[in-house]
């Protein structure tokens, strides 16, 4: 399975090479189309580097504060179930994912 293209181009605008991959988040059924970390292994040239401070890809990484939230609101569905939930800093967007999935109304 391929990534979203519009998502993949949008990574491949910050750094060519990078590759987004569908990963089952930890204690969850939730799946995310992440940053290959192997990608992370490398140093990122002067212009790449400009590039991710500009403009912070956030979107492609699960951040474990995300992931521990996503993982308690599983547990805990009645927090969420039948409410409105904001997800600020929403990064990956695990967190709003996790609520909607738990029955949060919005």
């Amino acid at each position: 399975m391929s990534a979203p293209a519009s998502l993949q181009g949008a990574l491949s605008e910050l750094l060519g090479d990078a590759r987004l991959v569908a990963e089952t988040l930890p204690g969850s059924d939730i799946a995310l189309w992440l940053i290959d970390a192997g990608n992370m292994d490398r140093a990122f040239s002067p212009e790449e580097t400009r590039r991710i401070l500009e403009e912070p890809p956030y979107w492609c990484f699960c951040w474990a504060s995300g992931l521990v939230l996503a993982r308690w609101l599983a547990e805990r569905p009645e927090w969420v179930r039948g409410k409105r939930v904001l997800d600020f800093g929403a990064g990956s967007g695990v967190a709003a994912i996790a609520a909607a999935k738990a029955g949060a109304a919005e």
